[in-house]
């Protein structure tokens, strides 16, 4: 019985305590991986909770123990292969164009997999930053003076070198190109997409649009990108939980259009969500967004009950354990703390909403999501970009059904185009439509103080978000107790927020 007086604080929800216990673990060992003495301690910390965990038969310290020293050992493992050894210096690269990055003032940043430095093999993928036009697949070769990179995993801004698995970078404009190397089939895709996407649609719709379906803002421009930003409705272009529900509701409204059991239409998602992942280059977002779909289809196809919480935890665990510096990503971090943020608090806000009738029931409904997912999003954005957009509420109201649209009608035209290039003209409306996004974006944006400058440190983040998800009603601690700990919690935050 001891063993479960220690769940009464948190419902026993073993996914939650496990993905809890990872984090940690594989935040400790980034902390830890250069220190020798400091991975000691840590060793001998874990073998004292060991021995306390099996004497008294503790299962959830068990469990949290697990999965905390699988976190050490697989990130320390990640460190172990992308951190390189020495740096090359001047040196002789070979290698292929994976990923073609934004171009900024004539340069355009590549992502160079493959890669040898005077015939030898590098442990890792190489940043390249050229004015030369390269295409994905190039097998390219330049003498360039070549850096080590060693970002540091708790700066937001440099988490897109392990987003990437980036261990070198470069600058070079001579370079000689080599070949071509064949195209994977998501690359075939991809290229092909953007391509009708831009051609049919414009260059700036067909740039949003490619955003739209497979993420990023590689091919819209900065003043395009600033305003979406400054709207509050950059989640439209990082693929994530909107995308993967615009999916999941279409499949769904095809196979009932067509009389198909809602069963037949679970098996299809189960296929379509992980190529979909893999058409975006299995970016974070998506990935927790179809485990948690899949786990809530598998319960409404067994009759279980769904725990979103759970699903939540899951999908956590799975991206941690197979990309352990997932964790230090900014679009991993923002994508769970918005999730995170509709599961504890969309409810609540709903309870005080009390909406009556169908119209006034779905306003509320579009409130609460949009608001219960800044909850824990502001933190994080503050500390990270140290602004915040002020319309964003209203914004995503009018935005999101409005976009919805643009991705229904854009997803089957995009599928037929890849087969019958004439459907590619179905893009050219599609495009005025998306061109209204943008203009309403530009408007938003335009408005008086539609952008307020809100400077957060990180530690006072981290006692922003404690506090709201310790006072939510995933802790089953008293009101008293729950009380004493927000006003600690806002005390130490408003000493952060000014000291």
């Amino acid at each position: 019985m001891r063993g479960e007086r220690k769940t009464e604080i948190l419902n026993y929800r073993p996914p939650l305590f496990a993905a809890s216990a990872l984090i940690a673990g594989i935040l400790l060992g980034a902390l830890l991986r250069n220190t020798l003495w400091g991975l000691i301690a840590s060793i001998a910390v874990s073998v004292a909770f060991a021995a306390v965990a099996f004497l008294k038969k503790y299962k959830v310290l068990r469990l949290a123990l697990v999965f905390a020293v699988l976190g050490m050992v697989v990130v320390t493992s990640f460190f172990a292969v992308i951190a390189p050894e020495t740096d090359p210096g001047f040196g002789y690269v070979r290698g292929r164009v994976g990923e073609v990055g934004k171009t900024y003032y004539g340069y355009t940043r590549y992502v160079i997999e493959d890669v040898t430095i005077n015939g030898e093999k590098a442990g890792g993928n190489l940043y390249l930053k050229s004015a030369s036009e390269l295409e994905t697949g190039d097998i390219v070769e330049f003498a360039a003076v070549t850096e080590a990179v060693n970002p540091d995993p708790f700066d937001s801004y440099s988490s897109i070198y392990y987003e990437n698995g980036i261990s070198f970078e470069t600058e070079c404009d001579f370079v000689s190109l080599k070949g071509k190397d064949k195209l994977t089939l998501f690359e075939k895709f991809g290229l092909k997409l953007k391509e009708v996407l831009i051609g049919f649609a414009g260059e700036e719709s067909g740039g949003v649009l490619t955003g739209l379906l497979l993420g990023g803002d590689e091919n819209i421009d900065g003043e395009t990108v600033a305003d979406i930003r400054a709207a509050g409705l950059s989640h439209v272009l990082s693929v994530s939980g909107l995308h993967v529900g615009f999916l999941c509701a279409m499949i769904y409204a095809v196979f009932r259009l067509f009389g198909r059991p809602p069963k037949k239409a679970l098996t299809a998602l189960a296929v379509i969500l992980p190529l979909y992942a893999a058409m975006t280059g299995f970016a974070p977002g998506v990935v927790r967004a179809s485990i948690t779909a899949l786990v809530f289809l598998f319960s409404l196809r067994t009759g279980r009950r769904f725990d979103a919480l759970n699903a939540l935890s899951l999908s956590a665990i799975i991206i941690l354990l197979i990309w352990p510096w997932a964790l230090f990503d900014l679009s991993f971090q923002m994508s769970f703390a918005a999730v995170l943020g509709i599961i504890l608090f969309m409810n609540p806000i709903l309870r005080a909403f009390k909406p009556r009738g169908k119209i006034s029931g779905r306003l509320c409904s579009a409130a609460a999501l949009s608001v219960s997912a800044n909850v824990l999003l502001l933190g994080l954005t503050a500390s990270v970009f140290g602004t915040f957009a002020v319309y964003f509420l209203p914004a995503n109201l009018i935005a999101v059904p409005y976009v919805s649209l643009i991705y229904f009608l854009a997803v089957p035209t995009a599928f037929l185009s890849t087969f019958i290039p004439f459907m590619g003209y179905l893009f050219i409306p599609i495009g005025y439509l998306t061109q209204g996004f943008i203009l309403f974006s530009g408007a938003v944006s335009a408005l008086p103080g539609a952008v307020a400058a809100v400077e957060m440190p990180f530690a006072a983040s981290i006692v922003w978000s404690f506090g709201w998800v310790f006072v939510s009603d995933v802790n089953l601690l008293n009101k008293r107790i729950k009380t004493v700990t927000c006003g600690v919690c806002l005390a130490l935050f408003t000493l952060l927020l000014f000291v």
